[in-house]
C-alpha cells in the first residue's frame, strides 16, 4: 500500500513537469522557433540582383537608337521649316569637303543649311560684318565604330587624308548626326574671320534653337 502511494505521488509530478513544459498560449513563437524560411538570405540576394540585371537589361533595349525613314534632304528641309525664309542650303557642298566627308568612317550622306546675317556700325563685332551660321546634318552607319563614338561622346571625328579632327557637340537622332556651327566673316568670304566653333545648346543665335528642336523631334 505505501508502494502504491509513492508510486502515485511520482506520477503525479511527472505529470505536473510535462504539463508546465508546453508553450503559454498567450505567448507568441518566433519563426526561429517554429520553421526554417523557404527562402535563405543569400537566395534573396541572388533574386534582387537577377531582377536588376534584367531591369538594365530592358533599359537598355528601349534605349537603343531606331532608325528613320528619312533622308539627309528631309531632315534639312525639316529645319528649314522651322527656321524660316532667312535659312537657305549651301550649294557647295559636292565639292572637295564633300568627299572628304564621306571618306570618314562611318559617315553615309552629308549636307548643311544656314543663313547669313549681315551686321552694320556698332552691331558689327571685333571688325566682321556678317554672321555665318551652319547646320551641319550628317548619315551614319549606324553598325559603324562611328555611330558608337558618337553616341556614347557626343562628337564626330572628320578624317582628311592620314589627319583627323573632331566636332563637338554632336546630337543623335536615330541615324542622323546634327552639329550647329558659328563664325564671323566679311561680306560673302566663306573663309572664316574666326576659327568656326560648334555651337551648344541653349542656343541664342538667330534661329538656331527652333532648327535643333525641330531635329530632335524627328520621328
Amino acid at each position: 500500500m505505501k508502494r502504491k502511494a509513492i508510486a502515485a505521488i511520482l506520477l503525479s509530478a511527472v505529470l505536473l513537469s510535462a504539463c508546465s513544459s508546453k508553450p503559454d498560449a498567450t505567448t507568441p513563437t518566433t519563426l526561429a522557433e517554429t520553421e526554417t524560411p523557404a527562402t535563405t538570405v543569400a537566395e534573396t540576394t541572388v533574386l534582387a540582383a537577377e531582377a536588376t540585371e534584367a531591369a538594365e537589361v530592358t533599359e537598355e533595349v528601349a534605349a537603343a537608337p531606331v532608325r528613320l525613314d528619312k533622308t539627309v534632304d528631309d531632315v534639312i528641309q525639316v529645319i528649314l521649316n522651322a527656321t524660316g525664309d532667312e535659312y537657305f542650303v549651301y550649294a557647295d557642298d559636292a565639292d572637295m569637303w564633300q568627299a572628304t566627308i564621306k571618306n570618314s568612317e562611318g559617315i553615309v550622306d552629308y549636307k548643311t543649311c544656314g543663313y547669313i546675317s549681315r551686321l552694320e556700325g556698332d552691331d558689327m563685332i571685333d571688325g566682321y560684318n556678317t554672321i555665318y551660321i551652319v547646320f551641319e546634318v550628317y548619315e551614319l552607319d549606324m553598325d559603324s565604330e562611328q555611330y558608337k563614338h558618337v553616341c556614347e561622346e557626343g562628337e564626330l571625328i572628320i578624317s582628311r587624308g592620314e589627319d583627323s579632327f573632331t566636332k563637338k557637340h554632336a546630337f543623335v537622332n536615330g541615324q542622323f548626326v546634327l552639329i550647329a556651327c558659328g563664325a564671323l566673316c566679311n561680306d560673302d568670304e566663306f573663309h572664316y574671320g574666326t576659327d568656326p566653333q560648334e555651337l551648344e545648346p541653349p542656343y541664342t543665335i538667330g534661329k538656331v534653337q527652333e532648327g535643333y528642336d525641330a531635329f530632335i523631334a524627328l520621328k
